[in-house]
C-alpha cells in the first residue's frame, strides 16, 4: 500500500511539473511570439521568467488541495539558526558558487580550445546599474523564493518516501530540466546546484536556508555575467589565448582552481564538524 502510494506521489509531482515546463518554454514563448512578433521573446525574458515563476506558484497551489500542505506551511515558517550556522552558509554559497563558475568557465576554454569554435562562448550582455536591481528582482530573488518552494519543499513531500540518493537525484533532474532551453551547460549547473541545495533541505528542513542560497548563487551570476567579468569569463579569449592549445592550458589551469575550491570547502566543512562536536561536547559536561 505504502509502495503504491510512493508512486502516486511521484506522478502526481512530475505531471504538475510537466504542465508548468511545457506552459514556461512552449506556450508563454509562443503566446509573446503571436501577440508582439518572435523578436519580442529573446528581448522579453525577464518578463517570461516572471511568468514562469507565477507558474510554479500556480503549481504549488494545486497542491494546497493535498493533505501535505500543512507540512509544506510549516517549513516556509521555519527558521531558528545560529549566527554561525547562518555565516558558515554564507560562506559554503560563496565557495559554490565560485567551484561551479571556474570549472563550468574551464570547460568552456577546453570546448572551444577542442573545437576551435567561439560558438561555446556563452552570451552575456552589461546593463545599467538601475537596471541590474530590476533584473535581480526578476531574476534571482523571485526565482529563489518560487522554486525552492516547489523543487524542494514541496518536491522533498512527494518523495520523502523513497531514499535520500533518489530524492536528491529526481528532484535535481526536474530542476535541471526546467533550464534545458538556456544549454547544456546550464542544465549541468542547475543538477549539480539542485544537487547540493535538497541535500541541504533534506538535512535541515529549513526553506529559508536554500532560498538564500540559491538567491546568493543567482545574484553572483547575475553580477558576475552583466557587471563584473571574472578573469576566467570566456570573454578573455579572444586577448588571452592565441592558439587552441592555449585555450586548453588555460582551462586545465581553471579546472585545478575549481578543484582546489572543492577541497577547500571539504576542509571547511571538517574543520566545523570538529568544532560542533567539541561544543557539544562541553554543553553536555
Amino acid at each position: 500500500m505504502k509502495r503504491n502510494e510512493k508512486w502516486k506521489d511521484f506522478f502526481r509531482l512530475v505531471r504538475v511539473y510537466l504542465l508548468i515546463f511545457l506552459a514556461s518554454n512552449f506556450m508563454i514563448p509562443l503566446i509573446f511570439a503571436v501577440l508582439f512578433g518572435f523578436d519580442s521573446v529573446s528581448k522579453s525574458t525577464l518578463y517570461i521568467s516572471t511568468i514562469n515563476q507565477i507558474l510554479i506558484i500556480a503549481g504549488i497551489g494545486y497542491f494546497s488541495y493535498e493533505k501535505k500542505n500543512e507540512i509544506v506551511a510549516e517549513r516556509v515558517f521555519v527558521w531558528n539558526s545560529s549566527l554561525w550556522e547562518k555565516v558558515i552558509g554564507l560562506v559554503y554559497g560563496i565557495l559554490i558558487f565560485y567551484m561551479i563558475k571556474i570549472i563550468s568557465d574551464g570547460l568552456h576554454w577546453i570546448g572551444i580550445g577542442i573545437t576551435g569554435s567561439l560558438e561555446w562562448i556563452p552570451y552575456s550582455n552589461s546593463l545599467e546599474w538601475n537596471d541590474f536591481f530590476i533584473a535581480l528582482v526578476l531574476l534571482a530573488v523571485i526565482p529563489a523564493l518560487c522554486e525552492e518552494l516547489f523543487y524542494r519543499v514541496v518536491a522533498y513531500q512527494y518523495l520523502k518516501d523513497f531514499c535520500l540518493f533518489n530524492i536528491i537525484l529526481i528532484s535535481s533532474l526536474l530542476f535541471g530540466m526546467a533550464h534545458i532551453f538556456s544549454g547544456v551547460f546550464s542544465v549541468i549547473r542547475a543538477i549539480i546546484l539542485g544537487c547540493i541545495l535538497m541535500n541541504i533541505y533534506c538535512k535541515r528542513q529549513k526553506y529559508w536556508e536554500v532560498v538564500l542560497f540559491h538567491f546568493l548563487y543567482n545574484m553572483l551570476e547575475l553580477l558576475h555575467t552583466t557587471q563584473i567579468k571574472l578573469p576566467t569569463d570566456c570573454s578573455y579569449i579572444v586577448t588571452r589565448a592565441n592558439s587552441m592549445a592555449e585555450c586548453i592550458f588555460w582551462g586545465l589551469i581553471y579546472l585545478c582552481i575549481g578543484i582546489g575550491i572543492i577541497i577547500l570547502t571539504i576542509v571547511i566543512y571538517g574543520c566545523t564538524k570538529v568544532l560542533e562536536r567539541k561544543r557539544q561536547k562541553n554543553m553536555s559536561i
